[in-house]
């Protein structure tokens, strides 16, 4: 055999396989604590340059790869290298360090199975046959009763113990890159082998980009989340942290049971057995993220760390939150990300996001957002009101999260949050903890118009409070709100004529019943306050219309003869 070390090794023949004990189990290092760095520095001429970082194992074992070796460490072995690449590619065949733990040795030749090298995880001893000539990757455990039986009979058949090679671990260097399956959201190849996973980088066709690097990704092998979501199949891939990483640009770097691997647009984090999980995305990789969620209007303004978990971008009335932990993304309204922001395991992991309200009658459309549980389940979160947030959870009834102030200042009201009614141009609040609605013109922005009046009704807001309640059927009940918002068909009514309120409204008490009397642009509103067993029609009020209000049901008259006969 050639290029094989033997420095610092000790002959072992087979008579003694036995006689050596397997050393005792304890905690596993984390690192070599030097030893393997020391000697790849006295033997660098054999071993040339590290092509990986040390890495230690589960069994105590400590190992490193170098241009044209590799070493192993523990306690009780020191460190040991093979630097023949046939035998090398054995041992890694038979299962390397992690499977059978470190070298006792460099090669050594046994009389029946040719060069072998043994080695000790602590709890057993390995045989590994590394003799190209015979049968190479195949091993045998020292302690077991197959070995016993072997080294009973090996002086008569003068054979090595039965073949068990496993198969050639597939590299880098023989893929077939025109075979391996196309990702179209990262431009890459992704080839998945027995034991791992690589990537290099791919066109807009699918073809492999001539010279780009391989690289080993091993997660994208045994964690079938993460790998649906960097591909994109999975179902919430948009706003994935996994998918915005792009193409790894260096292979993982192992710390005891974590790794490090850089991407292009950040750094992921997985344990050896890649259960977990986690991203740390830079500039790039939160722009690529937040496009993923195609949301429109595009958020404007510049990227903010909240904490170590949280990362958020504002403009407006919406905020891009992107999640390090759940490693999601997704777009809040600002009242369900200040709910959000006091406890962000809630309401589940962020998901999705998609517009709701729009009706056609003049409902504003509101943003709403999605979150998972662990079982997949969703819960769906928006704004309400000024401050408000409303739940409807994957189990469960809908519920509201009442943060209105106990007082009203209407300088203070932001009334982008709050209804809109189309009919009357105008933005109208609801305070729940009293039940009166405010309102102020709106232009033809859908925004309030700065320097308009605000006034209040006790009867706007007793009637949007039960459309609002839980008893409300939006598709066959009506009341005076739901009609002076609207209209009928989108065109002027009796109530709806009336307007928008231009004067305060005052308290009347007749006959012992209290009324509010209101004017409006249309004519009046006389209400009759409703005591604590109010009727069903308790939300009618008298209305008297004036000539403007009068020459609007007019107009609206003429509409519909002209559009129904």
């Amino acid at each position: 055999m050639k290029n094989t070390l033997k420095i610092g090794s000790a002959f072992i023949s087979a008579t003694m396989l036995f006689g050596i004990a397997p050393t005792m189990a304890h905690a596993a290092p984390t690192s070599s604590q030097g030893a393997i760095s020391t000697f790849a520095t006295s033997h660098a001429k054999q071993l040339g340059a590290p092509t990986s970082a040390e890495e230690c194992f589960s069994n105590g074992t400590c190992a490193q790869e170098f241009k044209t070796g590799i070493v192993t460490w523990r306690p009780s072995t020191g460190a040991k290298a093979l630097t023949n690449s046939a035998e090398i590619q054995s041992f890694k065949q038979a299962g390397g360090p992690a499977q059978l733990g470190a070298l006792e040795s460099s090669s050594w030749k046994s009389s029946y199975c040719g060069q072998i090298v043994t080695t000790t995880s602590g709890k057993t001893r390995w045989l590994v046959v590394v003799d190209q000539a015979t049968q190479p990757g195949s091993k045998i455990d020292l302690q077991s009763s197959e070995a016993k039986t072997w080294m009973a009979q090996r002086a008569k058949t003068r054979a090595c113990f039965t073949a068990n090679t496993a198969p050639v671990v597939k590299g880098p260097e023989n893929i077939n890159w025109t075979a391996a399956q196309f990702i179209p959201a990262q431009r890459a190849l992704l080839s998945i082998t027995d034991t791992t996973a690589y990537v290099t980088a791919a066109d807009a066709n699918g073809a492999r980009v001539p010279g780009s690097a391989v690289v080993e990704v091993p997660w994208l092998k045994t964690n079938t989340a993460a790998l649906n979501d960097w591909t994109g199949k999975s179902t919430w891939s948009e706003g994935s942290a996994i998918q915005a990483l792009g193409l790894p640009t260096s292979n993982p770097v192992w710390n005891g049971t974590t790794a490090q691997q850089n991407f292009e647009h950040g750094t992921l984090t997985f344990s050896r057995d890649n259960t977990t999980v986690k991203t740390q995305l830079n500039t790039e990789g939160l722009k690529t993220l937040e496009e993923s969620l195609n949301f429109t209007p595009k958020i404007s303004g510049e990227y903010k760390t909240v904490n170590e978990r949280l990362t958020i971008k504002e403009y407006g009335n919406s905020v891009f939150v992107y999640d390090a932990q759940t490693g999601h993304a997704t777009v809040m309204d600002q009242r369900v990300y200040n709910e959000y922001l006091k406890n962000p395991d809630r309401f589940g992991a962020p998901a999705g996001w998609r517009w709701a309200g729009a009706d056609g009658h003049g409902s504003s459309q509101y943003l709403t957002t999605m979150f998972t549980d662990a079982a997949g389940r969703i819960t769906t979160v928006w704004g309400a009101d000024t401050a408000s947030v409303v739940v409807d959870p994957a189990e469960g009834d809908i519920f509201t999260i009442n943060n209105e102030p106990a007082t009203v200042d209407p300088a203070a009201i932001n009334w982008d949050y709050t209804d809109y009614s189309l009919i009357q141009s105008a933005r109208i609040y609801l305070h729940e903890g009293d039940n009166v609605a405010y309102t102020i013109a709106a232009g033809s922005d859908y925004h309030a118009v700065a320097g308009s009046p605000v006034f209040s009704s006790r009867w706007l807001g007793y009637n949007l409070a039960q459309m609002k309640s839980d008893a409300w059927d939006s598709y066959s009940d009506t009341n005076q709100y739901k009609e002076w918002s609207q209209g009928e068909l989108g065109l002027h009514s009796k109530v709806s004529a009336i307007g928008l309120p231009v004067a305060a409204a005052k308290t009347v008490v007749e006959n012992g019943v209290t009324y509010e009397v209101q004017e409006y642009s249309g004519g009046t509103v006389k209400w009759a306050i409703p005591g604590a067993a109010a009727a069903a029609n308790a939300g009618d009020a008298q209305i008297t219309l004036n000539a403007v209000g009068q020459e609007r049901v007019a107009a609206a008259d003429a509409q519909r003869k002209a559009i129904y006969g």
